[in-house]
């Protein structure tokens, strides 16, 4: 008995010797990074102004990105008609240069609590999705390397596509077609599209690039990708998937 008893003693001591060192580890990651956050706002957001400063671009009545019936409860209309394929409509995007300026996120103000929130509340789950994400791509990798993980089919990309396009850029509707042979075929036009290509020559390896008009052909019957065309020209079928 009394042997067992050390033997409890000697567990418990043990584990909370694990805890204590746990915690300790904890502590002191939580510490760096709060330290990094503090260290970061006082670099890039210490000496901004806010936003009840008239020196701060954004002082005043914020900038006016919608058209009037978006702002209320009407609503811009996102069905055109044919002649304003690509065009902005009534409810214009961009406003002018000023309102450009305006919305420039170089000059928002933070304050330190406003920073700390963010690093914590944003920034952590973020890195913690990256991390998962890039998890599953190696794992990804793996099973293919080692044949367990069927190759993707056109059909399934077409598909993926589809939900893409539907999830992240359903914005820019610019009409819908019915048609007997393929049934409801969405049009989604985007004009103009900003995107990142790839540059052999910048020091950054990509540049920043603006195309006329982007349109994008789905079949809302069959829950498949049909077209897609950059400034006229005809993407293949990875390249709708690399863009969006």
């Amino acid at each position: 008995m009394q042997t067992f008893g050390q033997q409890l003693r000697v567990s418990g001591n043990t584990m909370s010797a694990m805890v204590f060192w746990s915690l300790l580890l904890v502590g002191g990651i939580w510490a760096s990074w709060l330290a990094w956050a503090v260290q970061s706002w006082g670099l890039h957001f210490s000496t901004r102004l806010s936003r009840s400063n008239a020196s701060s671009p954004s002082n005043g009545r914020p900038p006016t990105v919608r058209c009037p019936s978006m702002q209320k409860s009407a609503g811009c209309p996102v069905l055109l008609g044919q002649e304003a394929l690509g065009s902005k409509g009534s409810c214009p995007v961009s406003g002018t240069q000023t309102f450009n300026f305006m919305m420039d996120m170089n000059h928002v103000h933070l304050t330190l609590w406003q920073y700390l929130w963010a690093a914590h509340c944003i920034a952590l789950p973020a890195f913690a999705l990256v991390v998962s994400g890039w998890c599953q791509i190696q794992l990804a990798r793996l099973l293919s390397f080692c044949g367990l993980l069927p190759e993707a089919t056109e059909e399934k990309v077409r598909r993926m596509i589809y939900h893409l396009v539907l999830e992240n850029l359903c914005t820019g509707v610019a009409r819908i077609d019915d048609t007997e042979a393929e049934g409801r075929v969405a049009t989604f036009v985007y004009s103009p599209f900003p995107m990142y290509v790839d540059c052999d020559d910048c020091d950054s390896k990509v540049r920043f690039e603006v195309k006329k008009r982007m349109v994008v052909k789905l079949n809302l019957d069959t829950e498949d990708f049909l077209t897609a065309e950059l400034d006229g020209e005809i993407l293949a079928l990875l390249h709708p998937l690399w863009i969006h």
